[in-house]
């Protein structure tokens, strides 16, 4: 069901206004939001996102306080310009989930001070999982690297996120295997997109209409790559001409690591 008109303007007023604070306070990952659509939809209990979208279930977003909301916004852009929805492979889809959310949660938490309040939700009783399965933090590996120590470590996937439970350091942010990490390549999703207004606009899918298939997923899938690399690339120059030397942390692990290993002339 569309969400209402007075609610689709009041959670698009606040998600502008997330989006602004994170330019002011975290301006790499507001960079990134600003290539962003958001969107409500109830297909999910959380929040997820394609290429493109970064979508909320209305009383998910609404049970969030504001800190709440930019840490959400913060892990969804982060799994989009990290190449997370189309780095899956044959692997299993929860397992990567998982894997890919303990990144961006040590991630985000690294840039805050490692302060675990930064990747807390209310709803969940405690920090979000942000600790590899070796006990070192996340944003010491890539993605696969995470993956990898499940596997070894014997997690099983397909559980979803009331299996997994909640606690310090334990695996457990926001849309963990709610993110629609197939959106472009698997699949499609229905949403109400806001504009950039906060008013509610037309119904809209995401990335991938049905009928798009095979060759053309492939080559829309590395377009989308192609265009986040550009993102990062240029988020990251942003953050570096504020910050020369380095010494601030503006720039998170993974950014520099992905980067390195795409295109080195940026590292």
């Amino acid at each position: 069901m569309p969400p209402t008109e007075a609610t689709a303007r009041a959670m698009g007023r606040r998600l502008a206004a997330a989006r602004s604070r994170l330019l002011s306070d975290h301006g790499f990952y507001g960079l990134l939001l600003m290539h962003m659509r958001f969107a409500l939809g109830d297909e999910h209990e959380t929040a997820w996102v394609s290429v493109d979208t970064i979508a909320f279930n209305p009383d998910f977003a609404a049970a969030l306080d504001a800190d709440e909301l930019c840490f959400v916004l913060q892990h969804e852009v982060l799994h989009a310009a990290l190449g997370h929805l189309t780095r899956q492979g044959g692997r299993d889809r929860d397992l990567w989930n998982l894997a890919c959310d303990i990144v961006v949660n040590s991630n985000i938490m690294h840039g805050c001070g490692d302060d675990p309040s930064s990747i807390t939700l209310r709803c969940q009783g405690g920090p979000s999982w942000h600790v590899a399965p070796d006990g070192r933090e996340g944003f010491h590996y890539a993605a696969e690297e995470v993956y990898d120590q499940l596997v070894a470590a014997g997690a099983v996937g397909g559980a979803d996120d009331a299996d997994r439970g909640v606690g310090e350091g334990r695996p457990g942010g926001p849309g963990c295997s709610k993110t629609a990490a197939g959106a472009i390549v698997s699949g499609r999703w229905d949403v109400h997109v806001l504009d950039g207004d906060g008013v509610a606009g037309e119904d809209g899918e995401g990335p991938c209409p049905p009928g798009i298939a095979g060759a053309a997923r492939a080559a829309a899938a590395g377009e989308a790559d192609e265009a986040w690399v550009r993102r990062l690339a240029e988020a990251v120059a942003s953050m570096r001409s504020r910050d020369p030397a380095g010494m601030r942390g503006l720039v998170p692990v993974c950014a520099e690591r992905r980067l390195e290993a795409l295109c080195p002339a940026h590292s």
